[in-house]
């Protein structure tokens, strides 16, 4: 026969009571401090027109923010994500093109400290809308994530100019 161990919270007055097993870990209550899913979180969308040169890797800018909970994301300057909390995190990207009248090929990547990490789309494709997503592990110093399209038409593209048409969001999944 196994034994199982308790704990046994009871109130002041010594009735009622929580009864818990006795087991290492963290046991979260209405009022911990702690809280789950509390970690970096983003929503950032391009304003304008973005010109996608042909036959080469562009960076996505998104230029505004619809919400940063822990200023994470750059949306002046660098446009990218850099969390400030260790762990895995899930990231969105999407991107609307205005001139698709002919299939081409289109490509959407996520680098990750400035090189690419993950080949997200390779198509070659009528599409005016991508989409890509991924799981990925930040270190919450110095590790930041970047999205970037490439086109092979005959010519540049443009991203369409209607605001949250090109986004890039993403949250916090678990800690390291």
């Amino acid at each position: 026969m196994s034994e199982i161990l308790v704990n046994t919270i009871k109130k002041a007055d010594g009735t009622g009571g929580l009864t818990v097993p006795a087991e290492t870990g963290t046991v979260l209550t209405s009022a911990s401090s702690i809280t789950q899913n509390s970690g970096p979180a983003f929503s950032a969308y391009a304003t304008s027109a973005q010109s996608i040169s042909n036959g080469s890797f562009t960076k996505i800018v998104f230029d505004a923010k619809e919400y940063d909970t822990d200023g994470t994301f750059d949306s002046s300057t660098n446009y990218r994500f850099q969390p400030n909390v260790a762990g895995y995190y899930h990231l969105s990207v999407n991107l609307t093109n205005v001139d698709d009248s002919s299939a081409y090929r289109k490509i959407i990547e996520f680098y990750k400290n400035g090189s690419m990490y993950l080949r997200a789309n390779d198509m070659k494709v009528i599409l005016e809308r991508m989409s890509a997503s991924l799981d990925i592990y930040l270190n919450g110093s110095t590790d930041y994530v970047e999205a970037f399209y490439y086109q092979e038409n005959t010519s540049n593209i443009s991203s369409t100019s209607q605001a949250y048409s090109s986004w890039f969001s993403g949250h916090l999944v678990r800690t390291a």
